[in-house]
């Protein structure tokens, strides 16, 4: 059967359309022209999914170009094996001997709109060019974001020309990120946009070490907005980002196993500071910038998710110069978050101190301070943290440059739609009763999306995605056999007998592999003669073969779907090798008609999805948020694709 898969994060190719870039530099009012090409060369500067790109240009061509570059502190001035460079993007001008070049690239530019960054948005600083006429525009960024932990966030399952920008979460990473894709081809239609995705980092900041679900946003939603890629993560490279600012914290309250003062200064939110004991009138916790700067912005989170109540209930915030003299900014009278607190100032310290007695153990998840040095202060290498060696960095221009090479004279319509805007899957799934069974897979998300619940889900994506209307009866732990007691998935189908429903989807048979239970085998027995106490129920084949026979015999109305589950990467009991219970499962559903989706063997997809690379799941089993946005629209899409065809057949 016809399989189309049709997701928020596929990778669908289409023809490039290839033309000119037509250009102004940035004081002319008149464009230039410029010659459309073709080629089936393919880049090896580029990711694969760009598509065609043109071959190497002759280098008068670039010289009447005007570029544009947009990014964080990659783009600015580098340290390279100890000297001071100048910026990526300058040095990548003069080696294409571009002479129209403007470099907006701000050192801790972000991609969101975090509540008090250290720089502007890359989207806003393609808004300061509005109006001048760019050829090539380079985007480049997300080490801040990911030095500061911020939520990765998803795409939004519309295609690129249905997204507007109130569909945009600006706070979340792929949220910003599509805003500045979508800025770029707002006020640069007519030029060639291309996006770096930055090489592996050492870094000790936040997730800057292990940007991979950040590269991931960057290529999918370039891949969605039109924008060619040089996708740099993958190489190994001795780059470091590792800001040596001085910044250190302290206090006089007692620490609570381990959770010292440096873990509400580390950019991490997953770490925190945590006190032994209540504050006392007095405690205090202190930041110390290191040298007297210019603060413009604090970030202060206290309590947690699981402990709310656990900060300091009044108390005021302060700031020093000496340490020894402070000034009052502001009260903390009830409040766990303070985003913005008075005007500039200057110092060195600032501090919490509680001014009551509380019985709350304090715990500061976060306390940011976005701050400059002042003019003449020792501020050592503070605001250059981008280091690499001379030929990590001869490397990086160089790739940076063929890459503008071989794209300049081409720009790249979207190359994938999402959802609605191909298969119009919300037309087929809207208002359609599914029911789910299934075990954790169906039932937890263990994933790392706090705004959903625990029961949340693939059936709960699909429902938000498509409209669907959910029952899941998945449940943890649950098995197709009895190897593990009652909790097994012909257990779940009882409540549901007499329900009226219009798809069902089924997904089981890890914990039957975890515990090596018994494949089994297919019964002789037919709907006619067919007697459930002759099955052996300790084998998997036993187990579904009653699911097959209880579903499809008192939901004849319904269109069922099997899911076989991904490789999963998980070493218990024969989970590594579960090729006989699929084909166990397959064999099955051919005997009781019910149509299956085999990603088991889907190398294409087990490729996409990558289980191994922890950045669709954090257990090598469950998806966690990342996860359920790939594998959700894949079953959507094969539920709506086998309604819509067992309808056609019934109607025929």
């Amino acid at each position: 059967m016809k399989r189309m898969i049709c997701f928020a994060l596929a990778l669908i190719f289409i023809l490039t359309v290839f033309c000119s870039c037509g250009e102004k530099s940035p004081d002319e009012t008149t464009a230039e022209g410029g010659e459309t090409e073709q080629t089936e060369t393919k880049s090896a500067g580029t990711e694969t999914a760009t598509g065609p790109v043109a071959p190497p240009a002759d280098e008068e061509t670039l010289k009447g170009k005007t570029a544009l570059f947009v990014g964080d502190a990659l783009m600015t001035e580098i340290t390279v094996d100890g000297q001071k460079k100048k910026s990526l993007a300058e040095t990548v001008a003069e080696k294409l001997e571009i002479s129209n070049v403007k470099n907006v690239s701000t050192d801790g530019v972000c991609i969101s709109q975090i509540p008090v960054p250290y720089g502007p948005t890359a989207a806003s600083l393609l808004e300061t060019e509005s109006g001048n006429k760019y050829g090539i525009v380079i985007i480049e960024g997300g080490i801040t974001d990911a030095a500061r932990a911020v939520d990765i966030g998803r795409i939004v399952p519309k295609s690129a020309d249905m997204t507007k920008p109130e569909d945009l979460d600006l706070y979340k990473f792929a949220g910003g990120f599509e805003n500045t894709l979508l800025t770029a081809k707002k006020l640069f239609a007519d030029a060639c946009i291309g996006c770096v995705i930055a090489p592996k980092l050492t870094s000790d900041r936040g997730c800057a070490s292990d940007m991979r679900r950040y590269a991931e946003v960057m290529r999918l939603a370039c891949e969605k907005w039109g924008v060619f890629i040089l996708d740099l993560y993958d190489e190994e490279t001795g780059i470091e980002y590792k800001p040596e600012t001085g910044l250190t914290a302290s206090t006089d309250m007692n620490v609570y196993q381990g959770n010292g003062p440096e873990y509400a200064v580390d950019g991490d939110m997953s770490t925190l500071f945590w006190s032994n004991g209540g504050a006392y009138d007095g405690s205090t916790f202190t930041v110390d910038l290191g040298v007297l700067s210019e603060v413009s912005g604090i970030n202060l989170i206290m309590g947690s998710e699981r402990y709310p109540n656990n900060y300091i209930h009044k108390g005021v915030l302060e700031y020093s110069s000496d340490g020894e003299n402070y000034t009052k900014l502001c009260d903390l009278n009830k409040t766990n978050r303070v985003t913005k607190c008075g005007e500039y100032f200057k110092a060195r310290y600032v501090r919490i101190r509680s001014t009551a007695f509380d019985n709350e153990w304090p715990l500061i998840t976060e306390f940011e301070i976005t701050a400059e040095p002042v003019p003449g202060a020792d501020t050592g290498d503070l605001y250059r943290p981008i280091r690499m060696s001379a030929a990590d960095y001869e490397k990086l221009t160089e790739r940076t440059a063929e890459f503008i090479r071989e794209i300049h004279t081409m720009k790249r319509e979207p190359v994938f739609k999402i959802g609605p805007g191909v298969c119009d899957l919300a037309s087929v799934l809207a208002d359609k009763r599914v029911l789910y069974y299934g075990d954790s897979i169906c039932d937890k998300t263990f994933h790392d999306d706090p705004a959903r619940t625990v029961y949340y889900s693939y059936g709960g994506r699909i429902s938000e995605l498509y409209g669907a209307k959910m029952i899941n009866r998945g449940k943890d732990s649950a098995s197709l056999s009895t190897v593990r007691g009652e909790n097994t998935i012909i257990a779940q189908t009882g409540a549901d007998l007499k329900r009226s429903v219009d798809i069902i989807v089924i997904e089981g048979g890890v914990n039957d592999a975890m515990d090596s239970a018994p494949v089994g085998k297919i019964s002789d027995m037919t709907r006619e003669n067919f007697d459930p106490s002759k099955l052996n129920k300790s084998t998997l084949a036993g187990g579904l073969e009653e699911v097959l026979w209880t579903l499809t015999g008192n939901h004849s109305e319904a269109v069922i779907v099997y899911m076989i589950l991904y490789k999963v990467d998980f070493d218990a009991g024969r989970c590594k090798d579960m090729t006989e219970y699929v084909e166990m499962i397959k064999a099955l559903c051919d005997k009781w008609g019910v149509v299956y989706l085999d990603l088991y063997n889907d190398g294409w997809f087990n490729a996409r999805f990558d289980i191994k690379s922890r950045v669709y799941s954090n257990d090598g089993l469950h998806p966690n948020a990342a996860g359920f946005d790939v594998l959700a629209p894949v079953l959507a899409e094969f539920m709506a694709d086998t309604y819509v065809k067992a309808k056609q057949d019934k109607a025929e």
